[in-house]
């Protein structure tokens, strides 16, 4: 199996993670990510294959062990000649190390045409490392001739482009996948872009296709080295929990486009780096009173549309005037019994005005 049909393999197994949940589908990305770290470090070598030589006249040599020779053995002088691999074997290239001792007289062998004298009755072989394009043939006389072959089809590794292209349309089932849930968080595993292959522990997550979840619940958790989210259409999504929790590098989100989601709880929970988002169209969420907990740093939010539920930002004393005038000026006038909470460093940033309208509404400093 060549590396690409291995790096293949792996990919598709990426596909078998079904809908079961957070930690079945790290298990599996996992053990995926271990073998895929075997698979991108084996050499252009992987492949190789003594090739037994018996099959062209030879037998085992009595002299150097796993070499084969073309005379009985090496105190039956004789002469021979003979061919290594016919042209219908050489349609593709292999990629070969030869190693041949001249256990006698007048040994040669003939390689991409060029013929070799091999040193008579000499402990140093003659070494070819190489592509071979065209038979491999050899003569001797008086002796032996004792050759090694190991060979591969050259099938190079696949290149960065042929990796992502793989695993990325086996992970995203070609564009169709639509349950992220907890499957692309740090835990889960998996590739970020191409040549740069160690889970999700790298800057930028750059997938072939648009992500579009249905279940976005955990999709960014504890990517810790995140500094840029990639392109997310949530347009589908519905539930949107704990989706960049732990995500303490990351300093920018948005815009975030929510129209079907009811739950938001945990989402953005100790990004303590997190200064801005930039938009959120949230207008069905019933809670977000967890939404932003341990998030100290955030001092731009700018809702889209009304907020309905209780909210808590009590976390966020940096929260800028601007910020701070859209949030109250957000708060649904017909939601009632709700309470929207703020930091005390809030205080006296926004118009008393706005506030007194707000009749509907309790706002509590913490």
């Amino acid at each position: 199996m060549t590396t690409a049909e291995r790096l293949t393999q792996i990919a598709g197994n990426v596909q078998n993670v079904y809908d079961s949940g957070i930690d079945s589908g790290r298990e599996c990305m996992l053990s995926n990510l271990d073998d895929l770290k075997s698979s991108v470090s084996i050499t252009d070598l992987s492949n190789t294959q003594s090739v037994d030589i018996t099959q062209y006249g030879g037998q085992a040599s009595t002299v150097h062990d796993g070499f084969y020779n073309f005379g009985a053995d090496f105190d039956n002088f004789g002469s021979g000649s003979g061919t290594i691999f016919t042209a219908a074997e050489l349609t593709t290239p292999k990629q070969c190390t030869i190693t041949a001792y001249g256990n006698g007289n007048y040994a040669s062998i003939t390689i991409n045409g060029q013929l070799t004298t091999i040193t008579d009755y000499t402990s140093t072989p003659f070494v070819f490392s190489g592509l071979v394009t065209s038979p491999i043939s050899f003569d001797y006389q008086f002796g032996e001739c004792d050759i090694k072959v190991d060979a591969q089809t050259s099938n190079p590794l696949p290149s960065g482009t042929e990796l992502y292209n793989a695993l990325w349309d086996s992970f995203q089932n070609s564009g169709n996948r639509t349950n992220y849930r907890g499957m692309i968080s740090q835990g889960s595993s998996n590739v970020p872009n191409p040549g740069s292959f160690g889970g999700w522990m790298s800057k930028y997550i750059i997938p072939k296709y648009v992500i579009k979840p249905l279940d976005s619940y955990g999709i960014f958790s504890f990517c810790e080295n995140l500094i840029q989210a990639p392109t997310v259409d949530f347009t589908i999504t519905t539930k949107i929990d704990s989706a960049f929790f732990k995500c303490e590098s990351l300093k920018r989100v948005g815009p975030l486009d929510l129209p079907s989601a009811l739950s938001f709880g945990y989402t953005f929970l100790r990004c303590s780096n997190l200064e801005t988002i930039s938009s959120i169209y949230a207008p069905k969420v019933t809670d977000w009173t967890k939404a932003f907990m341990q998030c100290p740093l955030l001092k731009n939010i700018t809702f889209a549309a009304d907020i309905i539920a209780n909210i808590d930002l009590h976390w966020s004393t940096l929260l800028t005037p601007a910020s701070l005038t859209n949030i109250v000026t957000k708060l649904s006038a017909t939601a009632t019994g709700k309470t929207l909470t703020l930091p005390t460093t809030a205080v006296g940033k926004i118009d008393s005005s706005l506030l007194a309208s707000k009749t509907n509404w309790t706002i509590a400093y913490l």
